[in-house]
Parts: structure tokens; C-alpha cells; sequence
């Protein structure tokens, strides 16, 4: 496959929304829960989990203290886990309409049955909205839906972690809305059918606790399962951890585990830290894909932007251009129609003077001469740009221009490594039109990459000091370069994408020229396509006076 070659600057600055990409097989979705966590975000949530696991240390002795009670504690606790499950199951929900992969499923359906059962909790909880509970007449319901719930969510959490994650180009191609539905509709129904069957086979069912505050020795046994199957979770999670979301799930496993693990009365301290560590539980996850929605968000709205002005720097150029074209054209164009005219009329004559027709034919030549010569005055009014040069360091520069682009490099999952040269090379040169020509060799290669996968995406970048000159590169893991476009690459107006104008790489060809450099691709052995272009070496700092190349005054046509 050739590789599409973009001229306009601004179009590659434009960051595909998540609606677009999932309407394209061969472009990975970027979600929320598809974002690789950061230096930052791990060491914060690795920080929530050794605060949490040092501050139940050392309560663990005073696990047992009862402390005063306070009704109103458990209704206001488990109205926030049920409100904040119910948001963080929709927000998955969302995500699986994106990219419908089944774990995604699994994971709301925890989520969504865990908020349901706090809230069925809370109204069985005796002293919670009355003295027994609204939900049967035994302490011990509360007690067996509560052991439903903590079950239920890690349980959730697990089956996730045990479904194959699909390859974002596999993922199938269906509708949604319906296996959403059917997930809500069942989960809701069963709940409600748990709880009514523990309300009503409450005389049946073994007592877990002795009076309203009370648990009774056998209890002690029941929360085992969801021990089990919470450390199982937090096991494959820590095993497989490739997302944000991955991580995040094993902080809320972790703020969830003291209220299962040590059996203690209702209303002891450790209850109240307990029932505390339920909301840090509840809201971690959602916090981080809400925190982590926010910034992709932002930005899209910078890349918006840019895709903006980028469109109106390229209608600008074009309209420049065209006008450039047209107006120069316009008179030969006109007078080789006239004479072709006057030909075709002498032609048309009975006795037709030849004198005549050969000398009209010699002034069509003539037109067709001063025509092409305008043509070579646009390419050097294109080529002319004035260029005020200055001692440049092109490490720093290649730095500078990979942070420019970091937030579409991770948008795009695309891998960026540097082999910056030692000896700090210098050029004289202008930084904005080097600049202006790297950034459109790693947008261009960027592009390249689109189609890939993710795991093959690599750009590199370098710079050496070869034979007196700075050589920069910029190659890439993409489709590389056919043998039939590689020699017309630089040409004015070629392109391979649609709606390209075929500007940019010609243009970067007259910038290093107009430097005295020279820039040059060639295909990548290890696949894809490697671009280089070098410019002379500073070897005396003073040499790089504040002197223009070019025509002051020139009109200068960007990409």
C-alpha cells in the first residue's frame, strides 16, 4: 500500500473523535478505558492504596470499640454508593456502545447490581429509616443482602478480568442498545428477586445476627466467598494491568476488602471505617474515567482548534496560489486561444496564406513559451522565502517539536523514541521553518501509522553530525513507500491523498535548499519510510549572523 502523502499542515493536526474512529475497522477507538495510566496517575493510585492499607493497620486493634450510634450514617452512606454506582455503570454502558467489548458488560453489571443492593441494604438496616428496617422483620436481612452485594461486585469485576480483551480492530460490528437493555433489564430483576426472596425465607435462613448491633460466630464465615473471589480479582488485574481502568479497579477492590475481611459489630469503629472506605470504593473509578474523560476532552477541543486554523492557514495558501495562477496564466492562456482562432480561420480559406498560418502558429509557440516561464516563476515565488538565520541547537529544537506534538502522539497511541547526538549540534538557521518542516515529516509519518497496530507504532526521531552537516531523521513503522511515487515525492502539487495539495513536502524541499541542505526518503527496512534532511553544520557561532537568504519582501506560501 502506498503511503498517502498529506501537504496541509493543518489537516494532520486534527484528532479523530471517538464517533469517527468507530466507524473505521482499521483505526484504534480512543476510550477512556483504553488510556494507558501515567507515571502520575499510578503513583496516586498506589499512594490511596498504602494510605488505606496503613490506616486499617493501625486500626485493626480498636476494630472493636463500639462507638455511639449514628442512624443516620448508613442511609447517607449507601444513598452516595448507590448514586455513584449507578453513574459509573452508565459511564461503562457508554463505553461498550463505543466499542462493544463483553467484559465491559461484566464490569457494569457489578456496578449496577452493587448500587441496587446498598440501596436495598440501607432500607433493611434496622435504625436506618426505622427500628427493624422496612425490609423484613430480622436483623439478618440486612446482613444476607449485604453479603449479596459484596459478593455480587467484585464477582462483576472478575468475570471482566477474565473475558479476553478483543483487539480494537476486531471488536464486531453490532448493534448495542439491546444487549445494554437486556443487561439492565436482568440485573434489575434479579436483585429485586434476591431481595424478595430473602425477605420472605428470612425464618428459614440461618441468623447472622444475634440483635440489631450483634453478629453472630457463624457469620463470620459467610463474607469468605467474596474474599475470595476479591482477591482473585485484584490477582488477574494486577497480572494483566494494561489500562487506567485495570488500575483503578484494583484500588476500589482494595478500599472495599476491610468491609469483608474482618467480621466486627454494626456501629464499632470498624464499622464506621469500614462503611468510609465503601465511598472511597464506590467513587474511584469514576472519578478516574471522569478525571481522565475531562482531559481527552480537552483535548479534542485543542485539537479542534488546531484543525481550524489549520483549514484557514490551507484556504489561505490555496487561495493565494490559485490567485498566483490564474492571473499569471491568464494572458498567454488568452492570447494562444486568439491565435488558434485566427489559424483555424486562414485554414478555412479557399486559398489560405501559409505565411500567415505559419506565423500564427509561431506566435501560439510563442504564448506557449511565455506561459511555461510563468509557471517557473510561481515555482520560485513559492520557492522564494526569506529566512532570517540564527546559531540553532537541533537537539533542543527535535525536543521542543516532540512536546508540540505529544498530545496527538498519545491520542494516537503512537510510540516515540529518541537518539539525540551528544555533541549539541549547531546550525544557522531559521527555527520556524525547521520547525515548520519536522513537524510535517512526524505528522506525515503519523499518518503513515494510522492503519497499524498499535503495538507497531513507532516513530523515531534522530539527529547525527555526518561529513560537516547535522542530519535529522524521522522514520516511521507505517505503510511505507512505493518504488513509483518515491522519485516525484518532492514534486510542487503531488499527491497520493485526497484533497491534498501536494505543497508540503515540496515546500520543506525549497526551505532546506533555500539552507543549503538537501532532504531526501527512502523505504525502512525494517518497514515503513525514513526521512532525512541535513543542513549545514554552525562550525563558528559568529558565522550565523542575523543575515536573509532569499528576497526580502517575498511573498512566503506555508503548508
Amino acid at each position: 500500500m502506498s503511503r498517502a502523502i498529506s501537504s496541509t499542515y493543518g489537516k494532520k493536526q486534527s484528532l479523530r473523535s471517538t464517533a469517527a474512529v468507530a466507524d473505521s475497522p482499521d483505526v484504534p477507538t480512543i476510550l477512556v478505558s483504553d488510556a494507558s495510566p501515567n507515571a502520575t496517575q499510578s503513583k496516586v493510585a498506589w499512594g490511596i492504596v498504602a494510605l488505606l492499607s496503613i490506616t486499617f493497620a493501625l486500626a485493626i486493634p480498636f476494630y472493636h470499640v463500639n462507638l455511639a450510634i449514628v442512624p443516620a450514617f448508613v442511609p447517607v452512606v449507601h444513598a452516595v454508593v448507590f448514586i455513584t454506582s449507578l453513574i459509573a455503570a452508565a459511564f461503562l454502558f457508554s463505553q461498550y456502545a463505543v466499542q462493544p467489548q463483553p467484559g465491559f458488560l461484566a464490569l457494569s453489571s457489578g456496578y449496577l447490581g452493587a448500587g441496587l443492593f446498598a440501596f436495598f441494604q440501607s432500607l433493611a438496616f434496622p435504625n436506618a429509616y426505622s427500628a427493624r428496617g422496612i425490609l423484613g422483620d430480622d436483623p439478618s436481612v440486612a446482613a444476607w443482602l449485604f453479603l449479596l452485594w459484596r459478593t455480587s461486585f467484585p464477582l462483576g469485576i472478575l468475570v471482566y478480568a477474565l473475558v479476553p480483551r478483543l483487539p480494537t480492530t476486531k471488536v464486531p460490528k453490532r448493534a448495542v442498545a439491546a444487549p445494554i437493555a437486556i443487561t439492565v433489564a436482568s440485573v434489575a430483576i434479579g436483585v429485586c428477586f434476591l431481595t424478595w426472596i430473602i425477605t420472605i425465607a428470612e425464618p428459614h435462613l440461618p441468623q447472622l445476627f444475634t440483635d440489631a448491633t450483634h453478629e453472630a460466630s457463624k457469620a463470620h464465615y459467610t463474607t469468605v466467598p467474596a474474599v475470595i473471589i476479591s482477591l482473585a480479582a485484584i490477582f488477574l488485574l494486577l497480572t494483566r494491568r494494561r489500562t487506567m481502568l485495570d488500575l483503578w479497579l484494583i484500588v476500589t477492590l482494595v478500599a472495599a476488602l476491610p468491609d469483608i475481611v474482618v467480621p466486627v459489630s454494626r456501629f464499632a469503629l470498624g464499622f464506621y471505617l469500614a462503611r468510609s472506605y465503601e465511598l472511597i470504593s464506590s467513587c474511584a473509578v469514576l472519578i478516574a474515567l471522569l478525571t481522565e474523560a475531562s482531559t481527552l476532552y480537552a483535548r479534542l477541543a485543542n485539537a479542534k482548534a488546531l484543525q481550524s486554523q489549520g483549514e484557514k492557514d490551507r484556504l489561505a495558501t490555496a487561495e493565494a496560489a490559485t490567485a498566483v495562477i490564474a492571473h499569471e496564466l491568464r494572458q498567454p492562456l488568452c492570447a494562444i486561444g486568439i491565435h488558434a482562432h485566427v489559424g483555424i480561420v486562414h485554414l478555412l480559406d479557399q486559398n489560405p496564406d501559409l505565411s500567415v498560418v505559419r506565423e500564427t502558429l509561431t506566435d501560439i509557440g510563442k504564448d506557449a513559451r511565455r506561459a511555461n516561464d510563468v509557471i517557473d516563476r510561481i515555482r520560485g515565488f513559492v520557492r522564494r522565502q526569506t529566512v532570517d538565520l540564527a546559531p540553532l541547537d537541533i537537539n533542543t529544537l527535535v525536543s521542543d517539536v516532540a512536546k508540540l506534538v505529544s498530545d496527538d502522539v498519545a491520542a494516537r497511541r503512537v510510540i516515540v523514541v529518541t537518539d539525540l547526538t551528544n555533541e549539541s549540534p549547531q546550525v544557522a538557521a531559521d527555527r520556524t521553518q525547521i520547525t515548520q518542516i519536522l513537524l510535517n515529516l512526524i505528522l506525515n509519518a503519523m499518518d503513515a501509522m494510522e492503519g497499524m497496530p498499535t503495538t507497531h507504532r513507532r516513530l523515531a526521531l534522530q539527529t547525527e553530525k555526518r561529513d560537516g552537516a547535522v542530519v535529522i531523521t524521522v522514520s516511521d513503522s507505517g505503510c511505507g513507500i512505493s518504488p513509483e511515487i518515491m522519485s516525484r515525492l518532492f514534486d510542487p502539487f503531488f499527491t497520493t491523498r485526497s484533497g491534498g495539495m501536494g505543497l508540503g513536502l515540496s515546500i520543506a524541499h525549497s526551505i532546506v535548499e533555500t539552507h543549503k541542505g538537501s532532504i531526501w526518503a527512502e523505504s525502512n527496512p525494517d518497514g515503513g519510510a525514513i526521512f532525512r534532511f541535513s543542513l549545514p553544520a554552525l562550525l563558528n557561532e559568529s558565522a550565523a549572523s542575523n543575515e536573509s537568504v532569499g528576497q526580502p519582501g517575498s511573498l512566503c506560501l506555508a503548508p
